[in-house]
């Protein structure tokens, strides 16, 4: 997840963002692709624990932790299925 938002998959040809989540684009990507490795539903997750995935779009956007803590935030994520 963190390599995908670093090399950015998606990109804008306008300098103009209009949303938030044209500014996430490629961190909801690499959340979506790791919510679906780990079999967890995004929707399932967003719907009870709101705040848990807006803080992983903050983790991976500002790149704000290392790869070490993000795997064990996911590995205690997948241990306490939503």
């Amino acid at each position: 997840m963190i390599w995908l938002v670093r090399i950015k998959p998606i990109q804008f040809v306008s300098d103009k963002i209009r949303s938030k989540d044209e500014i996430y684009a490629n961190e909801l990507l690499a959340v979506l692709f790791g919510l679906t490795i780990l079999d967890i539903s995004p929707g399932q997750l967003y719907a009870k624990y709101p705040r848990y995935l807006e803080n992983l779009l903050y983790l991976l956007h500002f790149h704000s932790c290392s790869p070490e803590q993000f795997a064990s935030e996911l590995f205690l994520l997948d241990q306490f299925r939503p």
